[in-house]
This record gives structure tokens, C-alpha cells and sequence, in this order.
């Protein structure tokens, strides 16, 4: 018995299921990285920090550049957008000294922010999809907007590609290297070196509040040479310590808001030629700390809101930065 000739597909039928197929596999390529993340990034970050220009070594502009972070550590947490440092930067007030993108540079708007929190707190995933977000609708707008709202990528000038040997840092880190691990291990996630290669380190309380004192203070002592950048506020460091400021010869940047600390403590922090940053909020320093705030040389920014120093330190016409007056309609 002879079998039934096929029938032969018609042409059109054959391209319309290419088509099909073609548009199928575009649908699955497209991700919430390549859609949301990456435009916002582009536009927001990678002037300073993209493929060609890297300040801070940090590269944004690419997946794996992000998730590998700056020199000093991973800028996101996958699923903990509280925990990933991209957003905290990102959140802080405008005249912050760690505020990014830069006070003079165009900023994200909330919106963004809250398209790279949902993302990152959805898994930071290089291929999930913008519907895998389960965005809500006013985020979902934003995210439709973003392609007419950011246009194209920022020009940056070229700086070297960064690379770092491991074993040479491990060698010029090595005089303090035992101090450090045992403080991290007392102090869980307080302690860390300033960037992948630096032997600079910083120093975070919050985690401990009311709970670190004078005593835990002392113990960073032997960091002095190394310990840039210091965080005890809504500590109950007093004023007992004042001694153990002279140690922190390194240090940039203190905050100490809302402590016990007053004029005794500044005046051992007078000592300190390099700090540059010093948060004093809500604390107890007095006008007799103006001479003493003279006497740092490379200070530029001073925060005494709610201190009986702060009028005397502004008609000194010390750099005391004042918090914004609230908008009023």
C-alpha cells in the first residue's frame, strides 16, 4: 500500500515559527540584571567605576565586576540588601562624606534605589527575570522607564585595570596580622583592612552599642599605626579613655556620636595630624574645645549638632557642617 505524500510546511508557517522560537529565546535571555541593574549602574556609577576607569578599584560595570566587588570587599550581599554596602552608600545623606555617587555628579532617583534593593533582596541573580522581582506597580512603571530615563552610558577616561598579588600582601600585612585576627574574633565583623591590599584598617561598634566601653576601646590600641577610620558611636566610651586616642596616630576619620566623650577626649584628639572627619553629635564637648579643634590641621569636616560647642565652634569659623534645614512647603 503506498503511503500519503507529506504535505511540504509552507513558508510563511516555517518563519513564523523561527520567529517564534527567535522571540521565545530572547524572553528567556532577558533578565532583571541586563533590564533594570545594569542601566542604573551605567548611568549612575560607572563614570568613575567602569571598565575603563576603576577609582577605588571597584568595577561596575559588568556581573561578575560587581560581584567581585571593591579592593576591600564584596559591595553586595545576596538577598541582604541591608548587609550589601552598594545600598548603604547609596542611602546616605547627601553631604556624607561616603555618599555615592558624588554630591556634584547626577543621583539615583529613590526609585532606582528601590529597583536595586528588590533585586538584590530577590537573590542578585544574573538571570532571573524583571517578572521573577514580582515587582509592584509603581516599581514596575519606573523599571519601564528607566531605557527613555537614563539614555546612553557615560564617557570615562582610561586608568590601568587593577591586579594585586596576594602573597605580597599577606608579607607587608604580616607585623599586625595576629592582632587583627584575634580582634575580629573578639569583635565579629567590626574589623576590617581598608581594601584588598591596604594594611590601613577600619573599625564599626554598632553591632555592640552600649556594650563597648572603655576597656574594648583600649584593646584597638596596638591598631594605632593602622586603624584609619573609627566608629564608637552610641558607645559608653567615656572620657576615662581620653589616654588611648593619643595611640590612633593613623586615624582619618571619628565618629562618636551620642557617647559620653567631652572636651578631655578632644584634647587628646588634637594630637592626631591626620584626621580630616570628626562626628561629635549629641556628645558633651563644650566650648573649651574650639582651641583644641584649631589644632588639627587637616580637618575639614566637624559634626557637633546638639554639643554646647557648636555655636562657638561655628563663630570660630571652624568647618563645622550643619544638618539641612527641612524642606517647607
Amino acid at each position: 500500500m503506498k503511503r500519503p505524500a507529506r504535505r511540504k510546511p509552507k513558508i510563511a508557517q516555517v518563519l513564523l515559527a523561527l520567529l517564534a522560537m527567535a522571540a521565545a529565546g530572547n524572553a528567556r535571555a532577558a533578565s532583571a540584571y541586563d533590564e533594570v541593574v545594569a542601566p542604573i549602574l551605567r548611568a549612575r556609577c560607572t563614570e568613575c567605576h567602569g571598565e575603563k576607569k576603576q577609582k577605588a578599584k571597584l568595577a561596575l560595570h559588568s556581573f561578575e565586576a560587581l560581584m567581585r566587588g571593591s579592593d576591600g570587599d564584596p559591595v553586595l550581599v545576596a538577598g541582604k540588601p541591608g548587609e550589601s554596602i552598594l545600598l548603604q552608600r547609596l542611602r546616605l545623606p547627601l553631604d556624607d562624606d561616603e555618599h555615592m555617587p558624588p554630591s556634584d555628579q547626577p543621583q539615583p532617583a529613590p526609585a532606582e534605589i528601590a529597583l536595586l534593593t528588590r533585586w538584590i533582596e530577590r537573590g542578585a541573580s544574573a538571570t532571573s527575570s524583571v517578572a521573577e522581582l514580582a515587582l509592584p506597580a509603581d516599581l514596575a512603571a519606573a523599571a519601564a522607564e528607566l531605557p527613555t530615563k537614563l539614555g546612553g552610558a557615560p564617557k570615562a577616561e582610561a586608568d590601568p585595570v587593577w591586579e594585586f598579588d596576594p602573597a605580597a600582601v599577606k608579607q607587608v600585612r604580616a607585623p599586625l596580622a595576629a592582632k587583627v585576627v584575634e580582634l575580629q574574633r573578639r569583635f565579629p565583623g567590626a574589623l576590617s583592612y581598608e581594601s584588598r591590599t591596604a594594611t590601613t584598617l577600619c573599625f564599626a561598634a554598632a553591632a555592640f552599642g552600649r556594650q563597648f566601653g572603655d576597656r574594648e576601646l583600649a584593646l584597638l590600641a596596638p591598631l594605632g599605626p593602622q586603624l584609619v577610620e573609627l566608629d564608637v558611636s552610641a558607645t559608653a566610651v567615656t572620657d576615662r579613655t581620653a589616654a588611648v586616642w593619643r595611640e590612633f596616630a593613623a586615624l582619618r576619620t571619628l565618629r562618636a556620636s551620642f557617647t559620653e566623650l567631652g572636651d578631655e577626649t578632644v584634647a587628646a584628639l588634637s594630637t592626631l595630624t591626620k584626621l580630616e572627619s570628626l562626628t561629635l553629635t549629641g556628645t558633651k564637648v563644650g566650648p573649651a574645645s574650639v582651641a583644641a579643634f584649631r589644632r588639627l590641621p587637616v580637618l575639614r569636616v566637624l559634626r557637633l549638632a546638639g554639643t554646647p560647642a557648636q555655636t562657638a565652634a561655628i563663630e570660630a569659623k571652624l568647618p563645622v557642617e550643619t544638618p539641612a534645614a527641612p524642606e517647607t512647603n
